[in-house]
């Protein structure tokens, strides 16, 4: 089974023109078997109809969608900016969140489904987009998601997205991950703004969660485009007594200067565990 994050920066390439082309080449390429987006504006008009409807058609893959805030933009029409899952399993069931608001920061949420993998199994999978501003508030986040999930009495067991953060397992010393902090532009400082530093990702793995990228030793190895030094951003994690096994993982590259987001889709290839495993 092969599964994908990608931000798709709302059907846009980095210069500001549609992407549906572009995506629909590059997921074609990958023959991924789910696939979580982020930055998704829903319904986003083409002469096909609504982007992600054409996409998932166009795929042969069922599609759904959950806003996270509206959006009245130029000369598209009203809508909604969400999350997406689209899948060649059969859909169980599907839920949708929001966050705890924050005055003044953009409104953020999560979308998770069960699939249906055929001999009476499911899988449960998390899509989300936590937030840009500030290590805290996506750790905040985060910890909402636990707690909910927690009353429901299961844990998804995979979690894909844009987590606006950085891992240190990225870096073979502390120093090397101080010395990247320092060089971050200005507009990059929402990494490191905790006092402590990146704590999200160990929040994550106290949680029981394996970051696919650090398993495979993704080091030196970006999925924001735009950034002089490389930092990953994007992230697939599988719960460490899920019913599926990691086998790869990867960040997905393309021809420079026709990339189809400012992001990179992060894959993940996974095997359906025996019971005698």
């Amino acid at each position: 089974m092969r599964v994908l994050s990608y931000n798709i920066h709302g059907w846009r390439t980095i210069e500001g023109k549609p992407n549906y082309d572009l995506l629909l080449r590059l997921l074609t390429s990958i023959e991924a078997d789910v696939i979580g987006l982020n930055e998704v504006y829903h319904p986003e008009p083409t002469e096909a109809g609504p982007a992600l409807n054409w996409l998932a058609e166009q795929l042969g893959m069922q599609v759904v969608f959950a806003a996270k805030r509206s959006y009245e933009e130029g000369d598209r029409p009203f809508g909604a900016s969400g999350n997406a899952l689209l899948t060649r399993f059969p859909l169980v069931s599907t839920y949708s969140g929001l966050y705890t608001p924050i005055a003044g920061k953009k409104q953020r949420g999560w979308l998770e489904t069960q699939l249906d993998l055929g001999n009476r199994r499911t899988l449960s999978i998390l899509v989300t987009h936590l937030a840009h501003e500030d290590e805290t508030t996506r750790q905040n986040q985060f910890a909402e998601q636990i707690n909910w999930f927690n009353q429901s009495g299961q844990r998804p067991d995979l979690i894909l997205g844009d987590f606006n953060c950085l891992n240190p397992k990225d870096f073979t010393h502390l120093s090397d991950l101080d010395a990247v902090l320092n060089q971050l532009p200005e507009v990059a400082q929402h990494l490191s703004n905790s006092p402590n530093g990146p704590q999200l990702t160990h929040q994550v793995e106290q949680a029981g969660y394996i970051d696919t990228g650090a398993w495979q030793g993704l080091r030196d190895r970006g999925t924001f485009v735009g950034a002089e030094i490389p930092v990953r951003l994007d992230y697939i994690w599988v719960r460490s007594d899920s019913a599926v096994r990691l086998v790869k993982a990867a960040i997905v590259e393309e021809e420079i200067g026709q990339e189809a987001s400012d992001h990179r889709p992060v894959m993940a290839d996974f095997k359906l565990q025996t019971l005698d495993e």
